[in-house]
């Protein structure tokens, strides 16, 4: 029996469970050879819904809430940016306040809701009310979030586990958003992620002593990003984090108060991620760290501006055991990082993105092969076990065994014999470390653009080069390279490591010492 004969001969019940289990995996893969099949998958195909612009909206609506077979209830995953749509459609015209309202009232299985949507549509209204009734949701995220929107946020059910708020960055806040967002907090004790978006209260929010606070235990993952200093002390409410995320706003370069240097140290966390403005705080708060992740590309021009003391202190006290950097690396860049990396006792990954100045672009001479073996055996004297540098501006078919334009022409063994003599680039990298045991590299990568960095901009460039950039915050952009290799010496001959193939990549799962 073929493969097609044996799918039309199952009964409906055995095709939803065949159809259940590839969700996500092979459905999309599979050819839909009757209306049947098509009518038996379109319910698990239809549970992830996006409007990514307010002209979609309407054509949404249509199709979810109208036919012969309602398509709202199969929604487990609900993304509605349609902030600005007033400024499109007359609302008398086009009752998109009513369509939202019946959208949110017929998707009541919805898991995953991402509202972006004008200041003030959340306050006591026929929206806001149907998001209290939404029983089965564990991951909210609104954007452009008011006071209104967060006494919403306490009468929302206690089964949240997720919860992303994004205030708007021009709106004023006061002491009265904090007591909001301390009480809508408090509603939902068993949140596990917690991004807070350009959050500035006025003042640092109060430190309570141990007993007056509410403890919020199951917290692990806290985002705060584009926020003023103030914010920093909303930490100390989470002692159980494992994962933080800090980017403070541009103009947060505050001098420390007394309170911050008197603060006691956060507990050990397993992952740091924050940018040079946060620096200097975090060397009074920090205590160990498994993985920090330096967010912001260090540009050789701020080399003076940098805040290489603050990053000293800061990776002295939090000893990680993987540290992540992007850097233009231009003269003296690497040269001072090295030493502070050096007295690092628990150092053993090392992920560095390494891009090119462009004045220096402009002015080195050498080759690219040669630029890259000057910068690296900077690394020689670290006890790197892992190390993955990402050359955002060298081609990395350098890494192919070249054979030598003088031999090209020769018979076929003298110019195997002359390959065999030449010395692979990844030989060259690593020989001067012998406590490596995986090396790896990539091409490009970059988070929000689909265009390669070579048709960037300046402003486009400095993002998109960045493997860390993150949006939103307690995610990672998906890492997209162009051009990825790794090299093992638990394959390799003991001396030099041997190139990994994908199956072996994927057996050995070689992005776990960098995750």
């Amino acid at each position: 029996m073929d493969t097609q004969s044996g799918l039309l001969s199952l009964d409906d019940n055995a095709l939803l469970y065949v159809f259940s289990f590839l969700y996500g995996k092979e459905a999309h893969g599979i050819a839909l050879t009757s209306k049947r099949l098509h009518d038996l998958a379109n319910p698990r195909l239809s549970a992830i819904v996006e409007c990514p612009h307010p002209f979609a909206f309407l054509p949404l609506c249509k199709y979810i809430l109208q036919g012969a077979q309602p398509r709202a209830q199969y929604i487990e995953i609900l993304d509605l940016r349609i902030d600005g749509i007033d400024e499109i459609y007359n609302a008398e015209e086009v009752p998109y306040g009513r369509l939202l309202t019946d959208l949110l009232v017929a998707a009541q299985n919805v898991r995953q809701l991402t509202l972006s949507c004008r200041s003030g549509w959340l306050e006591r209204s026929r929206i806001g009310a149907t998001l209290v009734t939404m029983r089965n949701l564990v991951d909210l995220h609104i954007r452009n979030v008011d006071d209104e929107s967060l006494a919403l946020m306490s009468m929302l059910s206690g089964s949240l586990r997720r919860l992303a708020l994004w205030f708007s960055a021009t709106a004023p806040q006061s002491t009265t958003t904090e007591d909001a967002l301390l009480r809508a907090l408090t509603r939902h004790t068993r949140l596990e992620s917690l991004e807070l978006q350009y959050f500035r209260p006025p003042e640092p929010i109060a430190r309570a002593s141990s007993t007056d606070r509410p403890q919020f235990t199951s917290l692990h993952s806290l985002s705060i990003a584009l926020c003023s200093v103030g914010a920093v002390w909303f930490i100390d409410l989470f002692p159980h984090l494992s994962l933080l995320a800090v980017r403070l706003s541009n103009h947060a370069h505050a001098p420390l108060s007394t309170d911050v240097l008197a603060a006691p140290r956060w507990p050990p966390l397993k992952e740091l991620y924050i940018d040079d403005v946060f620096a200097p705080i975090a060397r009074h708060l920090v205590s160990r760290v498994e993985k920090i992740v330096i967010m912001n590309v260090m540009r050789p021009f701020e080399l003076e501006l940098q805040p290489w003391d603050s990053l000293d202190a800061m990776l002295r006290a939090a000893s990680p055991v993987r540290f992540s950097l992007s850097a233009c690396v231009g003269p003296g860049v690497i040269a001072t990082l090295v030493p502070i990396l050096a007295a690092l006792p628990r150092l053993r990954t090392l992920e560095l993105c390494m891009q090119l100045a462009m004045w220096e672009g402009s002015s080195y001479s050498d080759s690219e092969e040669r630029w890259l073996i000057d910068r690296v055996a900077l690394l020689g004297g670290l006890q790197l076990e892992n190390l993955r540098l990402i050359a955002t501006h060298v081609d990395l078919a350098l890494f192919d065994t070249p054979t030598p334009l003088e031999h090209s022409g020769q018979e076929q063994p003298m110019a195997a014999a002359a390959a065999a003599t030449t010395v692979p680039l990844h030989v060259k990298l690593t020989r001067a470390m012998p406590t490596l045991c995986l090396f790896g590299v990539a091409s490009e990568y970059w988070a929000t653009n689909t265009k390669p960095l070579e048709t960037c901009d300046l402003i486009d460039r400095t993002d998109a080069a960045n493997p860390w950039y993150i949006s939103p915050w307690v995610r990672p952009m998906t890492r997209c390279g162009y051009y990825r290799r790794w090299w093992s010496r638990s394959v390799g001959n003991g001396v030099d490591l041997a190139e990994l193939s994908e199956e072996q990549v994927k057996e050995m799962h070689v992005e776990r010492a960098f995750a």
